[in-house]
């Protein structure tokens, strides 16, 4: 995980415990894992970051294609690709 930043390499972990290995849409998907955020709030308890780190490590970890990310009404989607 060269190349992150502390926040990044706190909340990629988090992500990737959340998210859902089993989910059909992983199947036939490019993805390791999906997942959704419901409250944010967890997320940045359980990586041990602010707010403000959350979602600059957020969009971080997508400008390092770690992960890729949908923006929903009510929640994030993300995808965890695997790590090459």
């Amino acid at each position: 995980m060269a190349g992150l930043t502390r926040c990044e390499k706190s909340l990629y972990p988090v992500l990737g415990n959340k998210a859902k290995i089993n989910d059909p849409e992983v199947l036939d998907s490019e993805y390791h894992a999906i997942g959704n955020i419901y409250k944010i709030e967890k997320y940045i308890k359980w990586a041990d970051i602010s707010r403000r780190s959350f979602y600059r490590a957020y969009r971080g970890l997508n400008h390092k294609n770690l992960i890729e990310f949908w923006e929903d009404e009510d929640f994030y989607r993300y995808g965890i690709y695997v790590p090459q």
